[in-house]
């Protein structure tokens, strides 16, 4: 009979102390994700290195679980996961966290679900909109798939408030993480146009050519984080002018939205918000989820609500 999660992790933590020996701390500590998804993470402390990486033991124990893996070969994988992340993260330096003037340029936010993360919301800086809430981070060594998150703790070391906090990081992420819109099937050409003369000069990334109707995607370059990208000043107003139409916007994750013409989507909204739901239950990871329902924004409000006409 397989070991429960608690016995794995504790089985795991000893059998990579054997292998690395007394030079090596090795703890186990439970972190709390987006969603209220809870992880166990294995830190290995290695000397000389400030970045110490957590390697998540629950994928690893499914595969234990499920008879696809043994101890032993998970003890390998979780020790070249490390040796890539040993020197992938000594090349990090976190001590630009010390300072607000050196953390300040690399500072970014992201969407996460309001109702979902009141746990996480609690002991983290945050600005609320609509029912999502907006957080920020600090991408180690300018690498948006390192993060650290931002919590209250971090003000007073920087002698800053929330205020300073998100008002950096709205000016940053879209700097740091330009926008990309590509069409279902094809990218999109030309976007330097949809939004030519709009403050900021995206110059967002596309090929092809733009369709005149359709789906749209819309992330970050890294597509990592990029359901923000709605939040960028005037993107969205730049895409509606161009399509000549209000626009639906689909919560697909965390990381990206799709998009479709207003005009397309009449009588399918509240399939839309089905739609979203049983992929939400079926095919994204929980922490991956962002909302259940879409999204849509007025051209001529220039705003975003949860449902057309509404100002909530």
């Amino acid at each position: 009979m397989p070991m429960n999660m608690e016995t794995f992790c504790m089985a795991i933590k000893e059998k990579i102390q054997e292998e690395l020996g007394d030079g090596f701390h090795i703890s186990l500590n439970p972190v709390l994700k987006i969603n209220g998804t809870r992880l166990t993470g294995l830190v290995i402390q290695t000397e000389g290195c400030s970045v110490s990486p957590s390697i998540y033991l629950d994928p690893y124990y499914r595969e234990y679980a499920n008879g696809r893996a043994g101890l032993g070969e998970i003890t390998d994988s979780i020790l070249e996961c490390h040796r890539s992340k040993s020197q992938e993260g000594c090349s990090f330096d976190l001590g630009g966290l010390k300072r607000w003037e050196t953390a300040k340029p690399l500072i970014a936010c992201k969407l996460v679900s309001y109702n979902d993360n009141q746990e996480l919301l609690g002991t983290t800086p945050h600005e609320r909109f609509l029912d999502l809430a907006v957080i920020c981070y600090y991408m180690v060594g300018g690498d948006p798939s390192a993060t650290v998150l931002i919590q209250d703790s971090f003000l007073p070391l920087w002698g800053i408030d929330r205020d300073e906090l998100l008002r950096a990081a709205k000016e940053n992420t879209p700097c740091l993480l330009m926008p990309v819109i590509r069409g279902m099937g094809e990218v999109i050409a030309g976007l330097e146009d949809v939004i030519a003369g709009l403050p900021g000069s995206w110059g967002l990334c596309g090929a092809g050519r733009m369709a005149e109707t359709g789906m749209y995607v819309l992330t970050n370059r890294h597509a990592l984080n990029g359901s923000v990208c709605i939040l960028y000043p005037g993107l969205l107003k730049g895409l509606a002018d161009r399509l000549q139409d209000d626009l639906c916007i689909i919560p697909s994750s965390i990381h990206e939205v799709l998009i479709i013409p207003a005009g397309k989507t009449a009588g399918n909204r509240e399939w839309l918000s089905q739609m979203v739901q049983e992929v939400n239950r079926t095919q994204l990871e929980r922490e991956e989820a962002l909302a259940d329902h879409v999204y849509y924004y007025s051209r001529a409000d220039d705003l975003i609500t949860m449902q057309r006409g509404s100002q909530s």
